[in-house]
């Protein structure tokens, strides 16, 4: 089978004579010609700013991931760990007393309904709450947390 073959007719004497007919034709195709690569050039450089823009938010982006990673890890130590948290504040809950909203008042209606004077030894004794309150002081706890239902032991 033969194939159809196709001539070209590369004469540049053919193109420059069809130019020189038309003396505006080639001034304002070469116009258009430039004024469209310009365009072309004008949305790259706006399609490279914008792209470096992406980038850049894509990059901030992937910092503040990074760091809820982090901090997303953090409460799963904190969260893995809770139960032995309250198991420690419900201990220490159980071993220290918690003291009386007024301790000190029960203790002298008490010595006054001896007759010794509200001292707690009678006359001939000096008071010892002084000496024994350094002793008997417990620390207060800053923040009290409910870890037992009301009808558990210390609700």
């Amino acid at each position: 089978m033969a194939q159809p073959t196709r001539s070209f007719t590369t004469n540049p004497n053919t193109s420059r004579s069809s130019l020189a007919q038309n003396p505006h034709g080639p001034s304002s195709a070469l116009h258009a010609r430039i004024a469209q690569k310009r365009q072309e050039l004008d949305n790259l450089t706006q399609l490279r700013d914008l792209s470096a823009e992406l980038t850049s938010q894509l990059e901030t982006l992937q910092a503040k991931l990074a760091q809820l990673k982090d901090g997303a890890q953090s409460v799963g130590l904190v969260l893995a760990n809770w139960e032995n948290v309250l198991g420690v504040i419900r201990m220490v809950g159980t071993r220290l007393p918690v003291p009386g909203p007024r301790a000190e008042d029960d203790n002298d209606r008490a010595k006054e309904e001896n007759g010794d004077g509200g001292n707690g030894w009678g006359q001939d004794h000096h008071d010892d709450r002084q000496q024994q309150q350094p002793q008997l002081e417990l620390p207060v706890p800053l923040v009290r947390i409910p870890v037992q239902s009301k009808t558990g032991v210390g609700g």
